[in-house]
């Protein structure tokens, strides 16, 4: 809870931005940027993953991306409490 502010002020490339965030009964909503590729909607990782041959070319790159995401978040002084 202490690092929501901190979440709505990342600005990186393969972190999606937060713009509000906002909490009932214990559970938060987040208001984000609308994410689309080509006029279609981008696929979470899951669903790349299960419709996409991974070559070691593939996982290095998504390895990659991943990495900066968390190396800027940890400059940034957040942690990823349960990375998702």
């Amino acid at each position: 809870e202490k690092e929501l502010p901190l979440m709505a002020q990342l600005d990186h490339t393969n972190i999606l931005k937060i713009h509000n965030v906002s909490s009932d009964k214990g559970k938060y909503f987040f208001v984000t940027d609308e994410v689309y590729q080509d006029k279609e909607a981008y696929q979470n990782l899951a669903q790349f993953v299960s419709e996409n041959k991974l070559d070691e070319e593939v996982i290095y790159d998504l390895l990659m991306q991943v990495a900066s995401a968390l190396d800027y978040a940890h400059e940034q002084g957040l942690t990823h409490m349960g990375l998702k």
